[in-house]
């Protein structure tokens, strides 16, 4: 599981950096790139369907909260927004893809910058109760 979590989320932030070139590359009139994206594209809808696949193998395995996330937003983002990619119009809109390489940038990353900020925190007997005594 921790395998296919790393695996997964090394391609959804490469999708979203190569989403971010995408953008840029067709300011500039660049056809060269259409062959990539839709393999990337295609790689992603490829993605949210094995994250499917999991998330209803492990229904009722403690795994379930960190697969959904809170407010199943892991759901959200991996599977229900690059599924709108499927369409054509959509795959080409700029700002879709921009705003889809940002939201998923930020849910990567937000609970490890979390999860970070919390290390320094003491969880002994003083800091909980504001005083300690030996045992």
């Amino acid at each position: 599981m921790i395998i296919f979590s790393i695996i997964f989320r090394t391609v959804f932030f490469l999708f979203s950096v190569w989403s971010i070139i995408w953008v840029l590359g067709t300011l500039f009139k660049k056809n060269f790139i259409k062959g990539i994206d839709h393999w990337f594209v295609k790689l992603i809808i490829l993605l949210g369907y094995i994250y499917v696949a999991i998330l209803i193998s492990c229904l009722t395995d403690y795994t379930t909260n960190y697969l959904v996330g809170r407010f199943g937003i892991y759901a959200l983002t991996y599977f229900l927004l690059p599924q709108l990619l499927w369409f054509e119009k959509i795959q080409l809109l700029k700002i879709y893809r921009i705003v889809l390489a940002l939201w998923i940038l930020y849910v990567l990353y937000v609970d490890i910058f979390i999860y970070l900020m919390s290390i320094n925190r003491e969880y002994t007997r003083s800091t909980i109760y504001g005083w300690s005594f030996p045992l």
